[in-house]
């Protein structure tokens, strides 16, 4: 199946079913809506959508000819799937409101500037209580301006920096990823940035 050689068809559906398992202890349920932001040949989307409500899961991914791929030989049922062939991270083109979002394997071959227009897009996106979820090999910080299929590296410290002010950092260690690649789990709250006792007195 020439729709799984460029992920790694080795262990296609290990990772697919890593990233359910992961989503599943951090809450997901039937109930919730989900955004797979670079769901490809639907290598998790084949464990999500038949686990979520009709019209649940939401994918977005460059190539229409791999998702589909993913349709024809992944699924046996779409279940009212929806899905975006943007490729500039457009999480607000369906119009809706997500309890959880999830980028793997994005930021692993992303340039910062891409990491950063997907996780404001992410944040607009999410509802008050949503949860964000994303990969990312851990390394030195790396300087390319575009999108690479080899392997890239961020410190944590970098990719923290980008996350707006409200959104509240969760526990990612307990999730096993058998690439090496770190989690980085946060939840959108509705908290207000702090004021300080200058602007106060202003």
């Amino acid at each position: 199946m020439k729709h799984r050689d460029h992920v790694g068809k080795m262990d296609y559906d290990l990772i697919g079913l890593l990233q359910f398992y992961a989503l599943s202890i951090l809450g997901l349920r039937p109930h919730h809506k989900l955004l797979d932001i670079g769901c490809g040949s639907l290598r998790a989307g084949k464990f999500f959508i038949p686990y979520l409500h009709e019209g649940n899961y939401y994918g977005i991914e460059p190539d229409k000819s791999v998702i589909d791929a993913g349709i024809r030989n992944e699924v046996d049922d779409e279940r009212g799937a929806t899905f975006s062939c943007s490729a500039s991270y457009e999480c607000g083109c369906f119009g809706k409101r997500f309890d959880f979002i999830l980028a793997h394997s994005i930021f692993t071959h992303a340039p910062l500037g891409d990491i950063e227009t997907c996780i404001k897009n992410a944040y607009e996106s999410l509802k008050v209580g949503g949860m964000f979820a994303f990969t990312y090999y851990e390394g030195d910080d790396n300087k390319m301006e575009s999108w690479c299929w080899q392997k890239v590296t961020y410190r944590k410290e970098t990719l923290l920096s980008l996350l707006p002010d409200d959104m509240i950092l969760c526990d990612g260690g307990r999730v096993y990823h058998p690439r090496g690649q770190r989690w980085v789990i946060h939840y959108k709250t509705n908290r207000k940035k702090n004021i300080t006792t200058k602007e106060k007195a202003e």
